[in-house]
């Protein structure tokens, strides 16, 4: 533990509730007198909302003789109540028509356009516990293991504490995008041994993110915007070399646009860390280039084993960094450059070779080892701490391992899923701080679904059975530790 540093037990109760309705119209046609001509069409409307009421975030300090202490800390001991809504319409069309001269050549022309809108809005109101009177630093009424205990209306008085809204002028913000995006492609077979494609896309996106406030402040609103239009081409080939295995490659120019949360001050609590995060208003796009290939063996329909090597190159990759001065608050920023390159070794294989009747279990693997180095641009090379590094986020080894059951006519499905991931920088040092470190960790989940007819299934989720402990260090102090806890879903979809 970093010297002056305390044990904190913190807890947070909250309840959620998350609905998502989804309307779909699409059509497919096919004009047989035109050469086969086929036109897909698909429009899509959904909302999803997120509901989070009441939720109480407080914390314990350890004291001197090693008992706990309700803490007394002004950025503790909160409740929050906070409302999202998601509206996303889209239209989308393509277009393929197939020219075959003989049966040894085949061209498909291919093309189609997606109009895309996304808005947002996010609302909270933060609510704080204060500490203001002499009952509130009383030993006695500190040391109730219960908040329940505490924080009776006997102790909500002048000499205890006091209800204090806390909700901040960045807290709640609108947000919108609009993507419009038109493609080419050129399909190409020969001899039913080669197959090349190529195409190039256009994109066009505008999107904005506004705070607003709640409270009747005046503070002039927070609006960050990124307008950008981008050329993306992509070429792959495949060679067929048997019926049962294949090798193909592949270019491609992406991109990774930031979010509605990455580009809002509002703060809120990362899942993965437990950190409060907020974003940054002024990110960029980040551009990516990649490079693979792979080989590919078919046992049968439903197994295969590959082999895989990938190569990206990353122009302004976003990384979360540690906010100097801010008591660990961690944001964004987008760094000059970055490389990554890989091998990833994949294996999904039926288990009926063991008994007849295990034709339904399966076991799945994927193994995956890369290395990540960063470039800095100047202001970013004199603010941070490390300037030979990997990417902030990226993990040099991951492995899963799922072990499934899959059984169509009863319209069954269940998995058990265990990943394991390693080291990984979880927040980049500035002024000399060193890089923070997520160190490795195991988890196991396990999921399963039921189709009970044609428009009714229910799903059950169990999220980090194991529960390990995470830790993040800085150096070689642990500067912080908890458990995320078991997560358990119960879902139902409906079908119309």
């Amino acid at each position: 533990m970093l010297k002056g540093a305390i044990d904190v037990r913190r807890t947070q109760l909250r309840w959620i509730t998350n609905q998502l309705f989804m309307h779909q119209v699409g059509g497919e046609h096919l004009f047989e007198p035109l050469s086969n001509l086929k036109i897909d069409w698909l429009y899509t409307n959904a909302t999803a909302t997120r509901e989070e009421p009441n939720t109480r975030d407080y914390r314990y300090d350890q004291q001197d003789d090693g008992s706990y202490s309700f803490s007394r800390r002004a950025d503790s001991n909160q409740i929050t109540f906070g409302d999202l809504t998601d509206n996303d319409e889209s239209w989308r069309m393509d277009v393929k028509l197939p020219l075959e001269f003989d049966n040894n050549f085949g061209i498909s022309l291919n093309s189609g356009f997606i109009h895309q809108q996304k808005d947002r809005d996010s609302t909270i109101r933060r609510y704080t516990y204060i500490p203001v009177g002499p009952d509130a630093r009383d030993p006695a009424v500190l040391a109730q293991p219960s908040l329940e205990d505490i924080l009776q209306p006997e102790y909500i008085t002048p000499n205890g504490f006091q209800i204090r809204e806390s909700t901040r002028s960045t807290d709640n913000y609108n947000a919108s995008q609009t993507l419009i995006s038109y493609y080419g492609q050129l399909d190409m077979n020969f001899f039913d041994e080669v197959r090349l494609t190529g195409g190039l896309r256009w994109e066009d996106n505008e999107q904005f993110v506004e705070t607003f406030s709640i409270t009747g402040t005046n503070r002039e609103a927070v609006r960050s915007e990124v307008d950008k239009t981008d050329m993306l081409p992509a070429v792959a080939a495949t060679w067929f070399i048997t019926d049962k295995q294949q090798l193909r490659a592949g270019f491609s120019q992406t991109i990774s646009r930031p979010d509605f949360r990455e580009l809002s001050p509002a703060p809120f609590t990362d899942p993965d860390t437990n950190d409060e995060t907020i974003g940054n208003p002024n990110l960029e796009q980040t551009d990516i280039t990649n490079w693979d290939i792979r080989w590919e063996y078919y046992m049968s329909a439903s197994e295969n084993f590959s082999l895989g090597f990938f190569y990206k190159d990353f122009t302004n990759p976003i990384e979360k960094v540690t906010l100097p001065g801010s008591a660990g608050l961690l944001t964004y920023q987008n760094a000059d450059a970055s490389t990554l390159l890989g091998i990833e070794i994949e294996l999904l294989k039926n288990l009926d070779f063991i008994h007849a009747q295990m034709e339904e279990f399966y076991i799945g693997s994927n193994y995956t080892w890369s290395q990540s180095t960063v470039d800095l641009n100047a202001k970013n090379t004199e603010a941070q701490t490390s300037t030979n590094r990997p990417l902030q986020g990226h993990s040099p080894h991951i492995f899963n391992l799922q072990f499934g059951y899959d059984n169509p006519d009863w319209g069954t499905r269940a998995t058990l899923l265990y990943n394991f991931v390693a080291e990984s920088i979880v927040s980049v040092g500035l002024l000399g701080a060193p890089d923070k470190f997520l160190q490795p960790l195991n988890q196991l989940d396990f999921i399963a679904s039921q189709d009970v007819n044609d428009w009714l299934s229910l799903q059950l989720k169990m999220k980090n059975l194991i529960n390990p402990l995470v830790e993040v260090k800085q150096g070689d102090e642990v500067t912080r530790s908890f458990r995320r806890g078991r997560e358990f879903t119960i879902g139902v979809t409906l079908n119309f």
